[in-house]
């Protein structure tokens, strides 16, 4: 049943949180519904770019990992990539990166060491979060695309569904990026697996009413972002595994947009 055992506790059960985006408040709020004793903690993805604080958010996912390497699973989203890419080569990817939400990533790192008004190039602050940090680097590198739990695949945007069969040779920047091609209700899921997914603010898929987790008419496919950073919802989902059913816990930013549905 892929379920994983720590310190002699069964973790039977999932609990997921995708799309953080430096929101550490609401991360800390969010915690506080995980069960430990029977949840496996997965994280998917976006841990960064944006928000409250993405440096904090990542040093506080990554020592929880390494307190509890079996309880918690954390996965690469297309934002870790990113950032990754700009450390790389920072001449090449600055313009899109920095729209993307990297000023604040880049500004959250280099605020824990204090040359940051002595750094005078993109290519010195890379440098200097790339020695700074290179615990922190590591573990973004290597963190795997997707993780697959029974009959339910946590990965971060989404996988080809047009041949069913070899969903898992999905190229892994499509795991990061795809959208529509994947969660449209015109694209059949014929895997045998749910796939739990973020990526894409849930908003956008009910039309601006809610920021709750979506779950596709096949039941098969299960979105959860909730566009935290963008003024909507920290989601958190439990489930079942014994049973099959699933809880959404929402923490709710301090600033709800007026267009989401509160109901």
């Amino acid at each position: 049943m892929g379920w994983l055992s720590w310190r002699g506790r069964v973790l039977k059960d999932l609990f997921v949180i995708s799309d953080i985006h430096g929101q550490m408040s609401m991360l800390k709020d969010l915690l506080t519904h995980w069960d430990p004793e029977k949840e496996l903690l997965i994280i998917n993805g976006d841990m960064v770019d944006r928000g409250e604080n993405p440096f904090e958010t990542v040093k506080f996912i990554h020592d929880m990992k390494e307190s509890n390497p079996q309880s918690i699973i954390v996965l690469k989203g297309n934002h870790e990539e990113l950032f990754l890419k700009w450390l790389d080569s920072p001449a090449d990817y600055s313009s899109h990166y920095m729209c993307c939400g990297g000023l604040q990533t880049v500004d959250s790192f280099l605020n824990q060491r204090k040359q940051i008004t002595e750094l005078s190039s993109e290519v010195l602050m890379a440098e200097a979060i790339q020695t700074g940090f290179p615990e922190i680097i590591h573990f973004l590198q290597d963190l795997p695309i997707y993780h697959e739990h029974g009959k339910y695949v946590i990965v971060h945007a989404g996988v080809r569904l047009k041949d069913n069969e070899h969903w898992r040779e999905t190229q892994s920047n499509v795991m990061l990026w795809i959208r529509d091609d994947f969660f449209s209700e015109t694209v059949p899921n014929k895997t045998e697996k749910v796939f739990i997914f973020g990526h894409t603010p849930t908003y956008g898929i009910y039309n601006g009413t809610s920021t709750d987790i979506w779950v596709s008419n096949c039941q098969t496919k299960v979105g959860i972002d909730g566009g935290a950073v963008y003024g909507g919802t920290l989601n958190g989902l439990k489930i079942d595994m014994e049973t099959g059913t699933f809880k959404s816990i929402q923490i709710r930013h301090p600033y709800l947009k007026e267009y989401i549905d509160e109901n």
